[in-house]
């Protein structure tokens, strides 16, 4: 009964363990989104050295954010769009790893990093003036 037991317990240690192991923290993801994506990398580089996005935008200058509504990521469909010439004005890759971790990839019509926005959050507020 003991070994039983034991071996369960042990069982367990490892399972969490390992959870905590393979989970990376939203600060840890949003480092390595940064050096994966810098200025002049290809989406390509970006989907395939950190991750592809669960979302991507079209960039629209008559919306107030500058984007369209969200679209869920697609690979070999938003191919097909880019090789249609369909982004003229660029696209953006959203990355959420927490609500205070959120971030906008965007893209120009060529397919290279063009920035890495950071939208405001509601932690933002609390920290005083978020637009300084």
């Amino acid at each position: 009964m003991q070994r039983v037991f034991m071996g369960m317990l042990v069982t367990l240690l490892c399972i969490i363990q390992l959870m905590g192991c393979a989970a990376q923290s939203p600060e840890e993801q949003a480092k390595e989104l940064k050096v994966v994506a810098k200025q002049g990398v290809t989406w390509q580089t970006v989907a395939d050295d950190f991750k592809e996005p669960r979302k991507w935008m079209r960039v629209n200058y008559d919306s107030p954010s500058g984007y369209t509504s969200e679209i869920k990521f697609d690979r070999t469909q938003f191919e097909s769009q880019m090789k249609a010439g369909r982004m003229a004005d660029g696209f953006a890759f959203r990355y959420a790893f927490h609500v205070d971790h959120v971030f906008v990839v965007r893209f120009t019509a060529a397919g290279v990093v063009d920035e890495i926005q950071e939208p405001i959050t509601p932690g933002d507020f609390l920290d005083g003036d978020p637009f300084n």
